[in-house]
């Protein structure tokens, strides 16, 4: 998250080694990171899991964790960033409820995510530094808002993720012609 972005302050909530590395998960009810910019707030929920057990594991607690953070800090918009390996259906008909009906009674905005999509900002943001441009949190809200923006004409949760990989192929291409700051 540090690359990506001109983050305010970044708050990784897991323990780490002498080389900086995770060594174990962020204790339960954290987010697994906290990021802070000048226009929105943003937690990133990471898992590992494929199967039925990512809905169990991580779809209340995500929700819970994104509420909370919400809460705490009311003056800006929150976002969550769900990064796995694959999107397992419940998991994400979990965070669709969320965001369409709500959840503790307000809309949420969680963004899944596979890490091969996250590992396309990543490109992004490489090819970005080859064009000696910036990248900044409102472009990564921008994706953040036309993903969610996806659920306003869809009625599908499958539909949405498998309209994820355009939205991200169109940000890519807006981002990508900007001029260089």
């Amino acid at each position: 998250m540090y690359a990506l972005n001109d983050a305010v302050r970044i708050q990784p909530n897991y323990p780490v080694g002498d080389d900086n590395e995770p060594t174990f998960t962020a204790p339960s009810n954290k987010p697994d990171i906290e990021c802070f910019y000048d226009a929105f707030n943003l937690i990133c929920e990471v898992t590992m899991l494929r199967n039925r057990d990512q809905w169990y594991n991580e779809g209340q607690p995500v929700m819970r964790h994104l509420r909370d953070f919400e809460d705490l800090y009311p003056d800006k918009p929150a976002y969550c960033i769900f990064i796995a390996p694959s999107l397992h259906r419940d998991t994400m008909n979990t965070f669709w409820a969320a965001i369409k009906m709500g959840y503790e009674g307000r809309p949420q905005r969680i963004i899944p995510l596979t890490t091969n999509q996250f590992a396309e900002l990543l490109v992004v943001l490489s090819e970005l530094i080859m064009m000696n441009s910036i990248f900044s949190h409102i472009q990564l809200r921008r994706l953040f808002d036309a993903i969610l923006e996806e659920t306003k004409d869809i009625n599908d949760s499958r539909d949405w993720i498998k309209k994820i990989p355009a939205v991200i192929a169109w940000w890519s291409e807006q981002v990508k012609s900007e001029p260089a700051n």
